[in-house]
């Protein structure tokens, strides 16, 4: 299965990227693929577990006539060997990649942190100390001062805190270490997108049966064309998991792509509104990074980004996002909204949901403190009509 699924991610990444169409005089560039670890924590029973490999290479969901990957096509493509550490090219060849040859590096945390061993925490601590880590964009965590959106435990299906948003849950430790070497670079930029940050594409026919229509709206106002890209879209949304139709990751793209097209442009004030230094002394970002170049003043009105502190746990994979600095404050915010009162009138599910709830609280008190790191919260806006997705307060 290690396999099946390595080779299917890297022919499936492939498939996208080919298929992207850059402005006349951009240059692409080009994709590497790189072999992570394997995660820590699957926080599903058995009956629950996703399987991959059925979504996207079986013809008997009810998406497409036919598989969107064959055996034929990783035939033809070639495998490529899943040991961690191991880097290829987009045609398969492995490579050695030396990310100290490059000038500005740019990460996003879109999924598992279980590629974080310790070759790439010595690279990237390498990086930042050089000042060329010149920003992180996490998806993931969930805003301490707003009712979670996401689930806390359910028996027999579901166990985790409602806090421990997946991508930090799948391997807490390397997540924790991850935030660990961004601790002690308070220069690099680090922006978050939590959950509750995430537009819902749900839509429903008459008859109460969830159809594509907002999926089909968001990917085609924000600009999502490839052929590919929406049979994949499809077969995920409409597999037999009936996963929830929210486009999490593209939000850290969108707000990465708008940060780099600022700075290429020289927009000071795009630049400013977004960027702020994660050291309490305020002012400019590293050098050369996110927030230098003799930054404006940002827009009066709506901002797309403000100051908040990820507190997170290598033990239950928590990362609450809060706006105040201390612990106890940021977990006395969580607390209050959510509902834990239980009442004779409750359906057995909300009953079990509160009292899950309530355990997962008590559990929260006990733990004296956790560490935090500064960052960017983000904010976006999205057209009602539309469904375009923009940053908040800031033109398309």
């Amino acid at each position: 299965m290690h396999e099946a699924m390595t080779d299917l991610a890297f022919i499936m990444a492939n498939r996208v990227w080919n298929e992207v169409e850059t402005e006349e005089g951009v240059t692409k560039g080009r994709l590497f693929f790189a072999i992570g670890g394997v995660n820590d924590v699957n926080p599903f029973s058995g009956k629950a577990v996703k399987n991959e490999v059925y979504v996207y290479t079986s013809g008997e969901n009810k998406s497409n006539d036919k598989p969107l990957l064959t055996a034929e096509d990783i035939r033809v493509h070639g495998h490529i060997e899943p040991t961690e550490g191991n880097v290829y090219s987009s045609d398969g060849s492995k490579v050695d990649l030396d990310l100290a040859a490059y000038g500005a590096v740019y990460m996003d945390f879109n999924g598992s942190m279980a590629l974080f061993s310790s070759a790439w925490e010595r690279n990237l601590d390498k990086l930042a100390t050089e000042k060329k880590l010149k920003g992180v964009f996490v998806m993931g965590g969930v805003l301490a001062e707003a009712a979670p959106l996401t689930m806390p435990s359910i028996p027999g299906v579901l166990n985790r805190f409602s806090s421990a948003t997946m991508n930090q849950l799948y391997h807490p430790a390397r997540t924790a270490s991850f935030f660990d070497l961004l601790a002690r670079h308070p220069e690099v930029p680090v922006f978050t997108v939590t959950n509750n940050a995430v537009g819902d594409l749900l839509t429903m026919n008459s008859s109460k049966e969830k159809t594509m229509e907002g999926v089909w709206a968001f990917m085609d106002s924000n600009g999502l064309m490839g052929d590919f890209l929406r049979l994949v879209a499809k077969a995920h949304y409409e597999s037999r998991y009936s996963p929830p139709r929210k486009a999490y990751d593209f939000y850290t793209s969108l707000a990465l792509c708008r940060l780099l097209t600022a700075q290429a442009k020289g927009d000071k004030a795009t630049v400013a509104a977004l960027t702020a230094t994660r050291t309490e002394e305020g002012g400019k970002g590293p050098e050369g990074g996110a927030g230098a170049g003799g930054a404006a003043a940002p827009p009066a009105g709506p901002v797309p980004a403000e100051d908040r502190y990820l507190f997170y746990s290598g033990t239950y994979g928590m990362s609450l996002v809060s706006s105040s600095p201390n612990w106890k404050d940021a977990l006395c915010n969580y607390v209050v909204k959510i509902d834990t009162d239980v009442v004779p009138t409750d359906p057995p599910f909300i009953r079990t949901k509160k009292e899950t709830f309530l355990a997962e609280i008590a559990i929260m008190h006990k733990l004296e403190s956790l560490p935090s790191i500064k960052v960017r919260d983000l904010r976006f806006d999205s057209d009602n009509d539309t469904r375009r997705l923009s940053l908040a307060g800031l033109p398309y």
